[in-house]
């Protein structure tokens, strides 16, 4: 496999090393069915479509979270903030992360995205209803949110997750997650920072 060229000034040489190790950017589905699962069906709506994988990537965000906790700790990471160039911070969040060590963050993202999609407002569950005019907003706050988490865990934790056998898992989810965020516009490309390297990574990875 031929690892995707990053910049030189990328300070992340020991994540570089990682995923050059056979088997780091392994994936528990095949990227063509990754890519399958997030494409609207036909004669779905777009809102009704993009809830249903909001509430999946919670779920999926939820468990992430879950194996994340053993080795993420207050006192080992007291911000999400990753390494340099790992995704940007947007003004509005950015206070929040100062105020708050990773595993703080993880445990309100999880609370408030569960709350959100439990919200019958924001996401209605018969189909005869419209969405809110902030939903699509709502949905890219919680977008934006996730993607710290992932880049806090490839800048920081990618290491114990290859010790403890959980790259596929991490690799799996990220890439769901980058695939939906592509899909539907709901990041822009600036933000999500070297992060689109990773999943070029992953992508060539499992290309062969």
């Amino acid at each position: 496999m031929t690892i995707p060229t990053l910049v030189s000034s990328h300070p992340q040489n020991e994540l570089v090393d990682l995923l050059r190790m056979p088997g780091n950017t392994r994936l528990l589905s095949s990227l063509e069915l990754l890519k399958y699962s997030i494409k609207l069906p036909l004669f779905t709506k777009h809102d009704d479509w993009l809830s249903v994988k909001i509430a999946d990537m919670v779920k999926e965000m939820s468990l992430l979270c879950l194996l994340a906790r053993s080795f993420c700790s207050d006192v080992s990471c007291p911000s999400i903030h990753s390494k340099p160039r790992f995704g940007s911070i947007s003004r509005s969040d950015a206070g929040v992360i100062e105020r708050r060590s990773a595993p703080a963050y993880m445990r309100d993202l999880i609370e408030s995205s569960d709350s959100l999609v439990r919200d019958r407002r924001l996401f209605p569950v018969s189909g005869d209803c419209d969405y809110p005019a902030e939903f699509k907003k709502q949905v890219r706050n919680v977008c934006k949110r996730m993607l710290h988490v992932y880049a806090h865990i490839y800048s920081e934790h990618s290491r114990v997750f290859h010790n403890e056998a959980g790259s596929a898992a991490l690799n799996t989810s990220f890439m769901h997650f980058y695939l939906l965020v592509e899909e539907f516009q709901l990041i822009e490309d600036h933000d999500i920072g070297q992060l689109k390297w990773v999943a070029e990574v992953l992508s060539s990875g499992t290309a062969e």
